[in-house]
């Protein structure tokens, strides 16, 4: 395996698993300790923890988002200038030449 691809895929595990561990103390921060424990006052330097926490995965989300958007606006026009611009193609029907797709049928090397 690839070294980088390694390391990439070690690197999602460890955002991902940052991104749960600041909802979990986001959760413990505000309060919620279980069904039968009765929730307490709110704990705002658990709280700010998890946001920090949770703050790369908001970011990384909005830049793809961002990123997504801008690609699909370029490709859009691209399609529109070729619309606009774009040569047409001339084809002759006379001399177009059928020829099937099926993948048994043998070809003809030429003895080159």
């Amino acid at each position: 395996m690839n070294v980088k691809k390694i390391l990439f895929d070690f690197g999602s595990f460890i955002f991902v698993g940052l991104t749960f561990l600041g909802f979990i103390i986001i959760y413990a921060g505000i309060g919620g300790r279980g069904r039968y424990n009765p929730t307490s006052d709110t704990n705002w330097y658990f709280v700010g923890t998890g946001i920090i926490l949770i703050l790369p995965f908001v970011i990384y989300m909005i830049k793809t988002k961002l990123m997504l958007k801008k690609s699909s606006d370029e490709n859009i026009e691209r399609i529109n200038d070729l619309i606009r611009t774009g040569d047409k193609v001339i084809i002759d029907l006379d001399k177009l030449e059928i020829q099937s797709n099926s993948y048994k049928q043998e070809i003809e090397v030429g003895s080159g």
